[in-house]
């Protein structure tokens, strides 16, 4: 009861003065404007004008990507090779392949 209380107060301050609340080891919350545009009612088909709105956004932390996604394998480093026989002009160096 009181983490929900904290949460309430800290989230609803934080987020509707244009600022974001970050958990540690789980994300980041934010607010993205969506400006106001011509939608389409399914039915009808008919025209509306939707009003501009604000939509909370999560970013995810590394965490909880990490947990959700195991199997993803991480990319190699790229291993330098050394330039034997250089170009006519070039001083040699170093090429990732």
């Amino acid at each position: 009861m009181a983490l929900s209380y904290l949460m309430d107060r800290t989230s609803d301050a934080a987020l509707t003065s244009g600022d974001w609340v970050k958990l540690r080891g789980f994300g980041a919350f934010s607010i993205r404007r969506r400006s106001a545009r011509v939608e389409r009612n399914p039915l009808s088909g008919a025209s509306v004008n939707g009003p501009e709105k604000h939509l909370p956004v999560l970013k995810t932390g590394m965490a909880v990507r990490t947990r959700l996604n195991p199997q993803v394998p991480k990319m190699p480093a790229a291993t330098p090779v050394l330039i034997a026989n250089p170009p006519d002009g070039a001083t040699g160096g170093v090429e990732a392949t």
